[in-house]
């Protein structure tokens, strides 16, 4: 079986999963801060995946309503006050990145679980990154401006790209709530090449199962084109 080197996460759905099952903003998003932790062992664990970026909380979503902002923000607490005990950090290093700042100023504690979960980093082979407060156009903006101050003026996609949060090429994007196509929210230079699988069901509703279809499918692509380049 051909297995990806990374995956990019895109959960999505939320709103609908409350509209669908008459719930209170907050208890939909703190289940879906729980599921995030899940989603981690899944992926680094039983489908033993190297890298895993997941795509929690993008910059434009601070314009939604504020109710929604702060139970938003309390979900990502309440994903941080289960992984900081969750023993997948001694597997994982997990890094946040984005303007954490922005999340800070809402909600002040969830600095210092930030700060506690990464320095249980220790370069080991697995790792998570978790996008907060992240806006993709901003850090492509920031990754060829490095190139420049670098003496670097016509940077190639590799130099972009080590320059940029993600780092490491995307093989996968996986977006749940999808029906017939999957967005990116966004421009990741490292998912040029990704295969990209839309999902039905709504973030909170994503089983394990759906996982393994989405690496079988992979794996059968990849075969496939190998042997008609043969």
């Amino acid at each position: 079986m051909i297995k990806p080197n990374h995956i990019l996460y895109i959960p999505d759905g939320d709103r609908r999963f409350l509209r669908k099952n008459d719930l209170k903003i907050g208890d939909v998003y703190k289940k879906s801060g729980q599921k995030l932790v899940t989603i981690m062992e899944w992926m680094h664990r039983d489908f033993d995946i190297p890298c895993l970026t997941l795509y929690a909380f993008a910059k434009y979503n601070l314009a939604r309503k504020k109710e929604e902002v702060e139970a938003i923000i309390k979900g990502g607490m309440e994903f941080l006050k289960i992984l900081i005990n969750n023993p997948i950090l001694d597997e994982v290093d997990v890094h946040f990145v984005g303007e954490k700042e922005l999340i800070y100023q809402i909600l002040p504690d969830t600095k210092n679980y930030i700060d506690k979960i990464e320095r249980k980093n220790s370069d080991k082979p697995k790792k998570t990154i978790v996008l907060s407060a992240f806006d993709s156009y901003k850090d492509l903006e920031k990754s060829i401006i490095k190139c420049w101050e670098n003496g670097i003026n016509n940077p190639t996609y590799s130099q972009i790209l080590e320059n940029t949060a993600i780092q490491v090429p995307i093989d996968i994007v996986m977006r749940t709530a999808a029906t017939n196509f999957a967005r990116l929210s966004g421009v990741f230079i490292g998912a040029d090449q990704a295969r990209i699988y839309s999902l039905p069901p709504l973030a909170p509703e994503l089983e394990k199962l759906h996982i393994q279809e989405v690496l079988n499918n992979y794996s059968s692509e990849l075969q496939n084109l190998k042997e008609n380049l043969e």
